[in-house]
C-alpha cells in the first residue's frame, strides 16, 4: 500500500497559481480503466474519482496499492499533466512498522532497531515489534529478544554464544544472566567466561573438565588442577547432557530450515508470477505478429496490382516490336540505298524525291513513338499506329535516293568524327612518364588539356603556363594532396572544446572511444562486452536477471587465495589440508562478501585467516563427504570478516 504524493502536496497552474478546485484522475497504470484510491492506508475509506484538490490546490491523503496512472486537470476538465506509472514503482521488502497499520499474518516489517520481523497473526495493529511479544517473531535470526516468549529446549543467541532455554514461558529473562532459565551450549573454553561451579567444558588438550569454584575466569583447565577435574564419571553424564543439547540445536536447525523453506516457496511464487507477466509479453508479440502478418498481405496486394501493370507494360513491348519491324523496313531500304550508289546519276535526279519521303517516313516513326508511348493503357491503338508505321516505311524503300544522300552525310559524319577525335586526343593526351611539352600533333600546349602522369600517379592540367596537379575528388586523398591540412589542423587542436567536436561525432556509430569532460546522459544502452567500473559508485538503479561470476578453484590442498577480483562465488573441493587466505576486498567503507561452496570441507583441516570472527568465536564442524556452503562478509576492507554457516551437509 502506497502512499501517493507528500502530505498535504499542493499543486499550482502554469500561471503560478494554486490549482484551485483542480482533479488528479487514477487509472489501472497503462490503461483507461479507473482505479480506487483510500483516504486510509487500510482502505476502508475510498476516495471519490477523480480527487478534488482544495481551494489552495492541496490534495487529500491517498493511498493505493501497486502503481497506476495519474491525470492531473483544472477545474474545468483541461488536462495539464499525465504521469504513468506512479505509486509502488519498484518492488520492496520489509516497510518501516506503522503502528496504525493493520498487519496480516507473516507481513515483514522492519522494527525501529533495524531488525524483520514476521507477523504473528492478522489484524496485528498497534503492537511494536521490538516491545510487545505474542505478535511478532524475528526473521531470519535466532539472537535473543525480550519480546518472545521461549519454550523449554528453544535456543538463542547472546553475544554470539548459543545458549538453550530450560524451561516453557520463557520471557525476557537474559541469557547471560538468567541461569535459571539457560545453559549455555558451546562447551569449548573460552578465557574471557567466567564459569560457575559444576560447569563444563573441553580444554585446549580436547580433555572434558568440571569447574570447580565459581567466579571461574582466564583459568585454562589443563593447567589449573585447583579450579577443574580432568574426565570422570560426573564429566561423563555432563558430556550425554551437552549431547542431549546439541541433540536440542540440531531440531532447532531443522526448524530454522523448514522456514528457510518456507521463505523458498514464497520466492517460488513470487518467480511463477513474473512467468505469467512474460506470459502476457509473449501475447502482445503474438498479436504483433498478426498485424505484420496482415501488413504483408497488404504487399501481396500491391505486388499483385505491380504484377497487372507488368501486364499493360508487356502490351507496350509489343507495340515496341511493331516499331522495331519498321526499323527493320528501313534497314531494307538502306540496303537498297547501297545498291542505288551505282546509279549516280539517278541519285542525283531524285536526290529531292528521297529527301521528301524521308520526311515522311520520319514522320511516320514519330507517330509510332507516339502511339507505343500510349500503348500502356491502349494497346490496341499502338497495334495500329504500328501498322502505319509499317505503311510508311514501306514507301521509304522505295525512295532509294533518298538512302543515297544518307550515305553522303554518313561520310561526312565520318570525317567530322576524325576531326573531333583529333581534338579530344589534343586536350586528353593520355599517359606520360613526364610532363610532354607540345600536344600529340606536335602544337603547342593549350590551357585546359589534360594528361595522366604515370610516375606520380597523378592527372595534371595545363594551367597555360606549366602542368598542375589536379585535385582529386575520389574517396581516396593523400594527406600531401591537402596544401592547408597541416595549418588547420593546428587551428582546430588548438582550442580543442566539445564545440570542434560535436559536428563530426553527432551521427558517429561503431567501436572506439570518445572521452569527455563531463558524463552524458545515456539512453538506451546494449553491452557487447565486459565493463570495468574501477570501484566506482552507481547510484538509483533497478537490477533484472543478473548473476555473479564463479571463482572455481578446484582441489584445494595446501595454501589457497580467495582472490574476490575473480569473481563473488567461491567453489572449492578439499584434497587435504588447506590454509586460506582472502584478498582484495573493497574499500573499508562498503560491504564485501563473497560465498564458498566447499565439498568435502570435513575432510581434512581447514585453517581459516585470523581476521575471521565466527559465531561463539568457533569455525563450524564441516562435512567429511558432502557439501558445505559458508558466506564471508567484511565492512572494513577485510580488517574482520565475519564468517557463518549457510547451510551444512547439502543433499
Amino acid at each position: 500500500m502506497a502512499r501517493f504524493g507528500q502530505v498535504q502536496a499542493q499543486y499550482f497552474d502554469d500561471a503560478g497559481d494554486p490549482l484551485s478546485s483542480g482533479t488528479i484522475t487514477f487509472y489501472e497504470s497503462g490503461t483507461t480503466t479507473l482505479k480506487t484510491t483510500y483516504a486510509d492506508i487500510n482502505q476502508t475509506i475510498p476516495n471519490a474519482n477523480p480527487v478534488v484538490l482544495t481551494a489552495a490546490g492541496r490534495q487529500p491523503a491517498i493511498f493505493f496499492a501497486g502503481t497506476a496512472r495519474a491525470v492531473l486537470a483544472s477545474s474545468g476538465g483541461t488536462q495539464i499533466v499525465s504521469a504513468d506509472p506512479v505509486g509502488e514503482t519498484s518492488a520492496s521488502f520489509g516497510d518501516a512498522w506503522v503502528a496504525t497499520k493493520i498487519y496480516d499474518a507473516n507481513a515483514v516489517v522492519i522494527g525501529s532497531d533495524g531488525v524483520y520481523y514476521r507477523s504473528l497473526s492478522a489484524g496485528n495493529q498497534n503492537n511494536n515489534p521490538t516491545s510487545t511479544s505474542g505478535y511478532w517473531t524475528l526473521l531470519y535470526s535466532i539472537e535473543w529478544s525480550t519480546g518472545i516468549t521461549y519454550s523449554e529446549g528453544a535456543t538463542a543467541t547472546y553475544d554470539n554464544i548459543l545458549y538453550q532455554s530450560i524451561q516453557n514461558n520463557n520471557l525476557n529473562n537474559n541469557p547471560s544472566t538468567a541461569t535459571a532459565y539457560w545453559t549455555r551450549i558451546g562447551i569449548a573454553w573460552v578465557s574471557t567466561k567466567t564459569y560457575a561451579i559444576n560447569e563444563n567444558v573441553v580444554g585446549s588438550n580436547g580433555v572434558f573438565y568440571t569447574s570447580l569454584q565459581n567466579s571461574n575466569l582466564n583459568k585454562e583447565p589443563s593447567a589449573n588442577a585447583l579450579w577443574w577435574v580432568g574426565t570422570s564419571a560426573a564429566a561423563a553424564a555432563s558430556a550425554t547432557a551437552a549431547a542431549a543439547s546439541a541433540t536440542t540445536a540440531s531440531t532447532q536447525a531443522t526448524n530454522a530450515a523448514a522456514s528457510a523453506t518456507t521463505a523458498t516457496t514464497q520466492a517460488t511464487a513470487a518467480t511463477t508470477a513474473k512467468t505469467a507477466a512474460e506470459t502476457a509479453k509473449t501475447a502482445a508479440e503474438t498479436a504483433k505478429t498478426a498485424a505484420e502478418t496482415a501488413k504483408t498481405a497488404a504487399e501481396t496486394a500491391e505486388t499483385n496490382a505491380e504484377t497487372a501493370e507488368t501486364n499493360a507494360e508487356t502490351a507496350e513491348t509489343n507495340a515496341a516490336g511493331s516499331a522495331t519491324a519498321a526499323a527493320s523496313s528501313a534497314t531494307a531500304a538502306a540496303s537498297s540505298a547501297t545498291a542505288a550508289a551505282a546509279s549516280e546519276s539517278s541519285v542525283a535526279t531524285n536526290a529531292g524525291i528521297a529527301t521528301t519521303k524521308a520526311g515522311e517516313a520520319a514522320t511516320s516513326a514519330t507517330a509510332a513513338a507516339a502511339s507505343a508511348t500510349t500503348a500502356t493503357t491502349q494497346a490496341s491503338t499502338a497495334t495500329t499506329q504500328a501498322s502505319t508505321a509499317t505503311t510508311k516505311a514501306g514507301e521509304a524503300a522505295t525512295s532509294a535516293t533518298a538512302s543515297a544522300s544518307s550515305a553522303t552525310s554518313a561520310a561526312s559524319s565520318a570525317t567530322s568524327a576524325a576531326s573531333s577525335l583529333d581534338d579530344f586526343t589534343d586536350q586528353y593526351q593520355g599517359g606520360h612518364s613526364s610532363d610532354p611539352a607540345t600536344d600529340p600533333d606536335g602544337d603547342a600546349q593549350v590551357a585546359g588539356n589534360l594528361y595522366f602522369n604515370t610516375t606520380s600517379d597523378a592527372m595534371k592540367v595545363y594551367t597555360g603556363s606549366a602542368w598542375a596537379a589536379v585535385a582529386p575528388t575520389a574517396t581516396s586523398v593523400t594527406i600531401s594532396q591537402i596544401s592547408d591540412l597541416n595549418a588547420n589542423l593546428d587551428a582546430f587542436l588548438a582550442t580543442p572544446s566539445s564545440a570542434n567536436l560535436i559536428t563530426a561525432v553527432s551521427d558517429e556509430t561503431g567501436s572506439g572511444a570518445l572521452v569527455f569532460g563531463t558524463a552524458p546522459t545515456i539512453t538506451g544502452m546494449t553491452l557487447a562486452g565486459a565493463v570495468t567500473g574501477a570501484d566506482q559508485t552507481v547510484s538509483a538503479i533497478n537490477l533484472k536477471d543478473y548473476g555473479e561470476i564463479t571463482n572455481a578453484i578446484g582441489n584445494a590442498t595446501g595454501a589457497k587465495t580467495i582472490d574476490l577480483t575473480a569473481g563473488n562465488s567461491v567453489t572449492a573441493t578439499t584434497t587435504g589440508a588447506t590454509t586460506w587466505t582472502f584478498s582484495n576486498p573493497t574499500a573499508s567503507d562498503e560491504l564485501c562478501g563473497f560465498v564458498l561452496k566447499l565439498v568435502n570441507g570435513g575432510s581434512a583441516t581447514q585453517t581459516w585467516p585470523g581476521t575471521v570472527d565466527w559465531p561463539a568465536a568457533t569455525a563450524p564442524t564441516l562435512t567429511t563427504s558432502g557439501t558445505d556452503v559458508l558466506v564471508f562478509i567484511t565492512c572494513d576492507g577485510g580488517t574482520i570478516w565475519y564468517g557463518f554457516t549457510a547451510g551444512l551437509a547439502l543433499a
